[in-house]
């Protein structure tokens, strides 16, 4: 009987250091990720700037360039919580923007573009366990649309926008398209021809206003949330469309160029990082969003030697062009001259934006972005840095020529003897 007992008590007492064995242990390891939590979250990667990454489809089965697997997209923003990042919303991404409210360090906004059912099965899903918002651009026209890929139905749209998580905002109606020509142009930046008859410049600026306008009265009269953003069809813009969009009151515009948004970035020409392929992993995204940080892509720009020209005549693939108001001259090493005349000659366009003081000149998809008095250029997914700023000289913005030119792919000459640019596209 006695030999029972203690028996029964040995095994009392193993049990009991086993459980305690495991509080211990679990303790243990709940502290430890607790600790590399705390420290994940201090590591600053980046302050005042956003990453905004981009996706598209998510499936098992379906293989594409911009479709990944449930699995990888749970992988991606399990390692994004891991190394620190912080995950903002539409709403904070404009007033960080508009009213220079601030943002966590490291400051992530998630965009998924054309509406896909598989935000709401997949994305939607993953995201709201770590209490992650998203935005997805949603393409009017494929509201309910069976064929193809499946797209979000009014239904899922109606439960998403009860959700602070979930936002729906604009991709167009009907303009994520391109002509059937040998090659395409999408709709939202082309002037369509039909039976040889090419659109006129207002029937074309009407068809884009009534697009955009009617893409968001659906969005609005289903999910009863305003829509506010737009995220340009094949990442196509001009002057036009961003006029438009502005006109009809949008206040962001999303485009494909890479890059981060602080608060220089044009509201109507943000970058995006690409986050939806299947070869990127959850380090490879991590390592795009660092490389992204303009701090990491530094070229500098050499002065040029001649310093004796005052006055230089230019002329754009053989014809001359007149600088009635301010003509060009030399600063730094650097000739300087009125950016509107020297861009119109370019075929691009200027935007200027007297708040920041901030000079976007954009032709065709490429992007420069240059800010008065700051030697900092930003040109697609990188900043240059200039010898010579943009400045403000006798009511002009004068900027450095070459680079302007050279930025936009053209070839400039400078003849000493003479004191004439050419500049050949």
């Amino acid at each position: 009987m006695e030999q029972r007992k203690r028996t029964h008590r040995n095994k009392y007492l193993h049990k009991k250091f086993l459980a305690s064995f495991l509080i211990v242990a679990m303790s243990l390891i709940l502290f430890i990720n607790l600790q590399s939590s705390v420290f994940a979250s201090n590591t600053e990667y980046y302050r005042d700037r956003v990453a905004v990454i981009m996706y598209h489809h998510i499936d098992s089965n379906f293989k594409s360039s911009a479709t990944i697997t449930p699995e990888l997209f749970q992988s991606q923003i399990e390692y994004l919580v891991e190394q620190g990042y912080n995950f903002i919303s539409m709403q904070q991404f404009e007033d960080f923007l508009y009213n220079k409210e601030s943002i966590p360090i490291n400051s992530v906004l998630i965009t998924f573009d054309d509406g896909y059912e598989s935000y709401y099965n997949y994305a939607y899903q993953i995201l709201k366990k770590y209490n992650i918002p998203s935005t997805n651009f949603v393409i009017g026209e494929w509201i309910d649309k069976p064929n193809g890929l499946p797209r979000l139905t009014s239904e899922e749209m109606l439960e998403l926008s009860k959700d602070p998580l979930a936002d729906l905002q604009s991709h167009s109606y009907g303009l994520h398209r391109k002509t059937s020509e040998d090659h395409p142009k999408p709709f939202l930046t082309t002037k369509l021809s039909i039976d040889q008859y090419i659109e006129s410049q207002s029937d074309y600026e009407k068809r884009i206003q009534d697009d955009l306008e009617l893409n968001r009265e659906v969005i609005e009269n289903i999910t009863n949330k305003h829509v506010y953003a737009f995220a340009y069809p094949f990442g196509a813009y001009n002057q036009d469309s961003v006029s438009t969009l502005k006109k009809v009151g949008y206040q962001l515009a999303f485009t494909l160029r890479k890059g981060m948004a602080d608060r220089r970035t044009n509201p109507f020409l943000v970058p995006r990082i690409n986050a939806g392929n299947p070869t990127i992993t959850p380090e490879k995204l991590h390592e795009a969003i660092l490389a992204s940080h303009p701090a990491n892509k530094i070229v500098k720009i050499q002065p040029a030697k001649e310093n004796t020209l005052v006055q230089p005549t230019v002329y754009v693939n053989g014809k001359f062009v007149n600088f009635p108001e301010q003509k060009p001259f030399i600063n730094n090493g650097l000739t300087m001259v009125p950016v509107r005349y020297v861009s119109q000659e370019l075929q691009a366009y200027v935007f200027w934006d007297g708040t920041t003081q901030t000079i976007t000149i954009i032709k065709g998809y490429e992007v420069i972005e240059l800010r008065i008095n700051d030697r900092n250029v930003r040109e697609q997914d990188q900043v240059i840095t200039l010898e010579s700023p943009a400045m403000l000289y006798n009511g002009q913005t004068m900027v450095p020529l070459r680079f302007i030119s050279e930025a936009f792919h053209a070839k400039v000459e400078w003849d000493g003897t003479n004191k004439t640019v050419r500049i050949y596209q």
